[in-house]
């Protein structure tokens, strides 16, 4: 309709005429002719303005309108998921008083509508004499006064609300989120565990024990460490020589676990067994402890080869394959300040520079 009325506009300044008779024949003077003149160049004015405040207060309306179904998909999206009620409250009401105080707004908006149609009609049927003229445009004018933009505080107070709102869900679904990683954590637990807890690494190869770090306190302390983390990506940047290989329920009896096998020559790829239920948990602060521990697995085997076991005992004072556990978690202080504590949580100055060279 916008177009339509700019179209009008101009076609109406050359409906402007010089001729001293109209169709009938009746004279008219001229300045009956000049007030003609006068007033469709108000009219053109009065207009302009118009359509002006018909493209402004439906920029507003638009922005408002958006504000007001944003809320209400919030307030049905978060229906059972606060802790309490009151912002939800509060986002209703808000709601309710936006919608209320664009009524008047759209009532002299709809009312301009009206008058610009009346315009064109009048127009078309082509009411000559000045007070007709004036006529039309002093409504016209009278609904632009009255068609007020809305206030752009109704949106901004309505996204306030709903943005609280936002935030009250989202605290609750991470305290859902910890509560349901707490139960599983527990249910794991409890189950018999499918692995055993003993290392069979010797110089010519076999399976580490799991690197197998106690549950958090808090399950939704620890992570994620970044939203789209990968797990292959993240090993195989540790440790090129490895594959994963995901096996589901392997950590049953434990919170998070992994290990290592380890054969062949240096160069024999080693394959890491993760379980493949637990992604999320690899993804957080606990869970990566554990592939780095798996991937200096592969780094010692490719460092040592056959000397993985005497290369580590000298480097700890102890014997067998507990060296070879006791010094993953010591490069895993060097990668990350931490370890899976598995094994140990602290190493002395020597171990950690002996342990940065795997790596």
């Amino acid at each position: 309709m916008i177009e339509n009325l700019k179209r009008y506009r101009t076609a109406i300044v050359s409906g402007v005429t010089a001729l001293a008779l109209v169709a009938s024949g009746v004279y008219v003077s001229v300045d009956t002719l000049r007030s003609r003149d006068e007033a469709l160049a108000r009219e053109l004015r009065v207009l302009s303005q118009a359509i002006d405040a018909m493209q402004i207060t439906g920029a507003e309306f638009r922005a408002i309108d958006d504000a007001i179904d944003s809320a209400k998909a919030e307030l049905a999206e978060s229906e059972g998921k606060t802790a309490s009620e009151a912002e939800r409250e509060i986002l209703a009401r808000e709601i309710r008083q936006t919608v209320l105080a664009l009524g008047p707004h759209r009532v002299a908006r709809d009312e301009l509508i009206d008058e610009l149609n009346a315009v064109r009609t009048e127009r078309l049927i082509d009411s000559w004499w000045p007070w007709e003229i004036t006529a039309r445009t002093d409504r016209l004018e009278e609904a632009i006064g009255e068609s007020e933009a809305p206030s752009a505080s109704l949106a901004l107070s309505l996204t306030d609300a709903a943005e609280a709102v936002t935030a009250a869900r989202t605290a609750w679904e991470i305290q859902e989120s910890a509560r349901k990683a707490a139960e599983e954590a527990a249910a794991r637990l409890a189950a018999p565990r499918r692995i055993r807890s003993t290392s069979t690494v010797t110089g010519s190869g076999g399976v580490t024990a799991p690197s197998s770090p106690t549950a958090p306190t808090d399950p939704g302390s620890v992570g994620p460490v970044e939203p789209a983390f990968s797990v292959e990506d993240y090993v195989a940047a540790l440790a090129p020589n490895s594959y994963i290989s995901w096996v589901d329920n392997l950590c049953d009896g434990y919170y998070v676990c992994g290990r290592a096998w380890v054969g062949g020559t240096s160069t024999t790829p080693v394959k890491i067994e993760l379980d493949g239920l637990l992604r999320d948990i690899y993804a957080n602060r606990v869970g990566i402890s554990v592939l780095v521990h798996e991937a200096a697995h592969a780094r010692q085997w490719w460092t040592y080869g056959p000397d993985i076991i005497s290369a580590n005992e000298a480097l700890t004072g102890l014997v067998g394959a507990p060296a070879v556990e006791y010094m993953a978690d010591c490069a895993t202080i060097v990668k990350l300040g931490y370890s899976t504590g598995t094994y140990t949580r602290t190493c002395t100055p020597d171990q950690l520079a002996a342990a940065a060279t795997i790596w």
